[in-house]
């Protein structure tokens, strides 16, 4: 388990809530906030301090929704389906079945899956040297393109001054 899962939501994309979230960057996130919310847990009952785990849950809220928001992108989901969560009982399932939910393989309206960029498009191979037509048997070797001369700049009348 890599704590990058966790600074890399926190450090680089803090309130970033455009693109997609694969299923293992949300949860090793949410796997790895649960660890230190139990381990801050812990060591405020022993030392007399509870806050620190509420403190720390303060400031990664806005993280947690981001990644979350992008996670829903994965699946096509708007960002605001995490407001399900309002529901009654029934919210919160349907908000897990969202979050386990596999993302798009193709591109969806959020952008391209994670790790992809683009579709990569295949390119023509390019002539090295110019083309031979054959028309009735007969080689048409185009014309070389015309060289432009520049034109001269126009002179003033110098009579008169």
């Amino acid at each position: 388990m890599s704590f990058d899962w966790f600074l890399n939501p926190v450090m680089n994309q803090y309130a970033d809530f455009s693109g997609r979230a694969t299923r293992q960057a949300y949860w090793m996130f949410v796997l790895i906030q649960f660890i230190i919310s139990i381990g801050l847990s812990i060591i405020g009952a022993v030392t007399d301090m509870e806050y620190l785990s509420t403190v720390f849950m303060l400031a990664i809220f806005v993280p947690s929704l981001a990644i979350a928001a992008r996670r829903l992108h994965d699946i096509g989901k708007s960002g605001w389906w995490w407001l399900i969560i309002l529901v009654p009982f029934i919210g919160i399932i349907i908000y897990i079945v969202f979050l386990a939910t596999k993302g798009d393989a193709n591109v969806n309206v959020y952008g391209y899956p994670v790790g992809q960029s683009a579709i990569p498009v295949p390119v023509p191979p390019q002539p090295t040297e110019a083309a031979t037509v054959v028309v009735l048997g007969q080689p048409i070797v185009p014309a070389p393109a015309p060289t432009q001369t520049p034109t001269p700049a126009p002179t003033w009348p110098s009579e008169g001054l």
